[in-house]
């Protein structure tokens, strides 16, 4: 009779534990959805420390509409991340093409302004993105090429999306 008790105690204890468990682990999952938002539980695709850097231009430099962006890396540990340049100007961003290829330790891309809006200053940001965060930037970009009006984005509104090196308070010749 003590072995039936203690062992219905332990698996009662070991329910409890395991239900506790999920509730403490899957809560921020739950509420994230709940919210609409992704939750930070999730596993992510980018290293926590990600070696992928932006070298030129430097801050506060003043560049050309068209201009080289030029970086370098280590390694990207994952074949589903992605890096897009993007032009930030207050909250949005402006995805530039073409998708960044980091095949190397050193990467270069040609980075084009078209819009006529002059800032005062802005941004360059190296976004990383999930396979997710790839599907939605290729159809902002199908539909803005469709459309002839290119709105800028939020960097919240990409699924999957990271900031992974940025460069500040550049300027426009």
């Amino acid at each position: 009779m003590a072995g039936k008790i203690y062992t219905k105690t332990w698996v009662r204890v070991t329910i409890i534990c395991a239900l506790g468990a999920a509730v403490i682990s899957g809560g921020a999952a739950i509420m994230a959805a709940l919210l609409g938002k992704e939750s930070s539980v999730q596993s992510s695709p980018f290293p926590a420390r990600t070696d992928i850097t932006i070298t030129s231009p430097k801050n506060g430099e003043t560049v050309d509409k068209a201009f080289t962006i030029r970086g370098r890396t280590k390694s990207i540990e994952s074949r589903e991340v992605h890096a897009w340049a993007a032009i930030e100007i207050g909250e949005l961003l402006w995805i530039k093409e073409p998708e960044i290829r980091i095949e190397d330790r050193f990467w270069k891309s040609e980075i084009v302004e078209g819009g006529s809006a002059s800032p005062g200053s802005f941004s360059l940001l190296l976004v990383g993105v999930t396979v997710r965060g790839q599907q939605y930037i290729t159809q902002w970009i199908a539909q803005c090429k469709r459309t002839g009006s290119w709105p800028g984005i939020r960097i919240n509104d990409i699924p999957g999306a990271a900031v992974l090196d940025r460069v500040d308070n550049l300027k426009f010749k």
